[in-house]
């Protein structure tokens, strides 16, 4: 009975998410944590705990428990070198040059099969927004761990958002335009493999608001994005559908559309967003 147990409780507790039921999430994801027999176990209580700080502000709660997670799982985040990003992007192409891989070659990868990485990696992804809304100096640790993971250990259909995210990085931190769209069509090819709806808001979000736009007009971001916000409200990927409708109606005002189309979306998503009790989305939209 503990499995069928385990399934019920954590499925009552992402219920208790999806419907913004916060206290009651924690009630039962706390029960998972006390009564869960092994670490891997306790990983999806850990991200629903994490994804419920992120929608209510509480960023760094998100964060520690994370690093808690992580430490479950015995992965550690390296910081000797979190001040100095350009070795920690030299140590990525340096992996690459060493296994005699092109950016494109990665999509070859054998599977992840390592439970304990799938579990970090999907923790590290969770906790990603919390690192990036609060500048912490966590950020770049995070997003680098990620990277090394999936070249050391293999794909999963966790590498695409991990990858999409690196090429968001690569454009718009290093100015690294031609590096970070290569990597930007790895994550597409990834995700077309994994055929994952689950990750695609997650992959659509990072690709299509900040990469895609430097090769081709922004307008072909347009119809990606809606997509992207549709999966994460199917999928109960409520933080990433937000963040979605949010760049939608960005660049639908950034691309020429008509005032008035623009602010009848805006006024529709916003909604959308505060019955979803995302926090950090209704501030953004309101102030949009």
């Amino acid at each position: 009975q503990y499995e069928l147990s385990l399934t019920l409780y954590l499925e009552t507790a992402e219920t208790a998410y999806l419907s913004t039921q916060f206290e009651e999430m924690v009630r039962l994801t706390e029960m998972v944590q006390k009564q869960a027999k092994t670490s891997l176990d306790r990983v999806k209580a850990y991200e629903l705990n994490i994804q419920s700080d992120i929608a209510q502000l509480k960023f760094q709660a998100a964060i520690e428990t994370a690093i808690e997670a992580l430490q479950l799982l015995d992965v550690s985040l390296d910081t000797s070198n979190a001040k100095n990003l350009n070795v920690l992007m030299e140590q990525i192409q340096q992996q690459l040059n060493t296994s005699n891989q092109q950016i494109e070659d990665l999509a070859n990868l054998p599977l992840m099969t390592d439970s304990a990485v799938l579990a970090a990696t999907r923790i590290l992804l969770t906790v990603l927004p919390a690192a990036i809304m609060t500048s912490s100096p966590l950020h770049p640790l995070i997003m680098f761990k990620m990277v090394n993971l999936c070249i050391n250990y293999g794909n999963s259909s966790y590498a695409a958002s991990v990858y999409a995210y690196y090429s968001m990085f690569l454009c718009g931190g290093f100015g690294e335009i031609n590096t970070g769209y290569k990597f930007g069509q790895l994550c597409l090819n990834l995700l077309e493999t994994f055929e994952s709806r689950k990750t695609l808001p997650a992959v659509f979000h990072f690709f299509y608001s900040y990469v895609l736009h430097r090769k081709v007009h922004a307008k072909e971001t347009i119809a990606p994005l809606l997509e992207a916000a549709q999966a994460g409200v199917e999928t109960g990927n409520i933080d990433f559908a937000c963040y979605n409708y949010i760049n939608y109606c960005n660049h639908l005002f950034l691309t020429g559309e008509t005032l008035e189309t623009v602010e009848q979306k805006y006024l529709q998503f916003t909604d959308s967003i505060v019955n979803y009790k995302q926090e950090y989305s209704i501030w953004y939209i309101k102030i949009s």
